[in-house]
């Protein structure tokens, strides 16, 4: 997972490691959509505006949390 910011959004971005063993059976995408986002099972993000960095460092540990699980 990663937060990145530039001037136009903040993204945070959740992937999958394909070569950990075993694999975590876990949709990203649909994980990410509860947030806004969207993606692919193994790959996926979140957008916000370059403002809300707040919502954006929540979505992240929400996501954590959940992925830790």
């Amino acid at each position: 997972m990663g937060v990145s910011r530039s001037p136009e959004r903040i993204k945070v971005a959740v992937g999958s490691n394909p070569w950990k063993q075993p694999p975590k059976e876990k949709n990203l995408a649909s994980i990410c959509e509860r947030h806004g986002g969207g993606g692919h099972a193994r790959v996926a993000a979140i957008s916000f505006a370059p403002k809300d960095i707040e919502e954006a460092r929540r979505a992240a540990r929400l996501i954590a949390d959940e992925l830790r699980a």
